[in-house]
């Protein structure tokens, strides 16, 4: 099973690693496609980020919801210690929480299931998929349905949260977790993240992938 680094920077959002962990175990046992082995590093981050890192590596300062940096090809990285042992780094999938919630308000929508989507959407790229030309962009929504099909078979749910509190205003999620998380970033959570950015600042030949 591949390692999964969670970080998130975003207050009042739990992104539950041990879900995530989950989520990508079980799409790694998805016949449809097959994403590089390795580990990957999964950021939750703010609407100043994500804009930072579209208009850095796409050149679009705009906001977007979700972005994709395929990993080394398979060359081992070590940066992250015994936590990742020494697999290859295979890729970060940086998801906007902001846009999900905005998103999620807009469709009538959980958080949670928007967040799904997104991930999916970022495992795809990492398989192969793109969403470039209208044709790629039918296989991508395919694909997404496929494996949120096959996620729903298996009887999967996510259970990141949005906590925040605001009166008159709906949780993010219908998927609730029976017992609230608290989270908190940890140090090395952060760690882990500030090391694949930099592994991305140093090959900017790699291709950020987008919606």
């Amino acid at each position: 099973m591949r390692t999964v680094q969670t970080y998130c920077e975003v207050a009042g959002f739990d992104p539950a690693p041990e879900c995530v962990q989950e989520l990508f175990r079980l799409l790694d046992k998805w016949r449809g496609r097959r994403a590089p082995a390795g580990w990957l590093s999964v950021a939750f981050v703010s609407d100043a980020t994500i804009c930072a890192l579209h208009e850095e590596f796409l050149g679009d300062p705009s906001r977007t919801d979700v972005i994709t940096f395929p990993g080394d090809d398979g060359t081992a990285s070590t940066a992250t210690g015994d936590a990742a042992g020494g697999e290859p780094f295979a890729g970060e999938i940086c998801v906007c929480v902001p846009q999900a919630r905005r998103e999620a308000r807009k469709r009538g929508t959980g958080v949670a299931g928007e967040v799904l989507l997104y991930l999916v959407h970022g495992w795809l790229h990492l398989t192969g998929l793109d969403d470039i030309a209208e044709s790629d962009r039918a296989a991508m929504r395919a694909g997404e349905a496929s494996a949120l099909a096959w996620l729903s078979k298996r009887g999967f749910a996510p259970l990141w949260e949005d906590c925040r509190r605001s009166s008159g205003r709906k949780g993010a999620s219908p998927e609730k977790t029976s017992q609230r998380r608290a989270h908190s970033t940890t140090k090395k959570a952060a760690e882990t993240s500030s090391t694949a950015r930099a592994q991305r600042r140093a090959s900017r030949s790699r291709r950020a992938v987008a919606p």
